[in-house]
């Protein structure tokens, strides 16, 4: 098993399903309200997942309500042994009547209301709410590495969830106001993200899923 020297927590995003696509003329919004399973794709992404965290002895495993982030948690359970549970906190921002609609004719819309996060989206919720949520659950996750790795039995922490709170990740670690950072690559479906304390602050990588024992 690979040893970690610094606090650490994997963020996973779950594997792609039929709304997932490389284009943002074809990818469609999930939200809450498309509870959608992994494709065939999706599965192997999750398998890839699963196996390079594999690597690890792994404490607290949570994920979010959704299906496909279930089924990606199913992927890590089998390959590491560890126990999951769900947690609040994890679950997509609800976007309400823009559910279904491509990225591309969604995206001035989702800026508007990440602009104005007070501002509920219809038939959804504030992209604050969804903010607020993610980053209570993500600092407990954090506060909850921290405290485990004054332990000689650290393991470090996994959260399985989805593109909206890997980009809004690090808006929370440094304490901005609510925004996505678009330009992660830990949007992709099945992406890693690393969040390691070092020098006493949280910083936040992808890691490189090409092989095992990555970085």
């Amino acid at each position: 098993m690979q040893e970690l020297r610094d606090p650490t927590v994997f963020v996973v995003r779950h594997g792609a399903t039929r709304f997932n696509s490389d284009s943002d003329e074809e990818s469609r919004l999930k939200g809450t309200k498309f509870d959608l399973p992994l494709t065939d794709e999706g599965h192997e992404e999750a398998e890839v997942a699963a196996q390079w965290i594999s690597q690890f002895d792994i404490g607290d495993l949570k994920h979010s309500d959704m299906l496909r982030s279930t089924e990606t948690t199913r992927h890590i359970e089998k390959a590491t042994g560890a126990k999951s549970e769900k947690a609040e906190g994890l679950d997509p921002w609800d976007v309400g009547y823009l559910s279904g609609h491509t990225r591309a004719d969604a995206q001035r819309h989702i800026e508007y209301y990440i602009r104005n996060a007070s501002k509920a989206v219809p038939e959804g919720e504030p992209y604050q709410d969804f903010f607020d949520a993610y980053a209570d659950a993500l600092a407990a996750e954090l506060k909850a590495a921290e405290r485990d790795h004054n332990s000689p039995t650290f393991k470090p922490h996994v959260l399985v969830t989805h593109s909206c709170n890997v980009m809004a990740t690090q808006a929370i670690i440094d304490g901005q106001d609510p925004k996505f950072h678009s330009e992660t690559a830990g949007e992709k479906p099945g992406q890693i993200t690393k969040l390691s304390k070092k020098a006493g602050k949280w910083k936040m990588a992808d890691v490189d899923l090409s092989g095992p024992g990555s970085r």
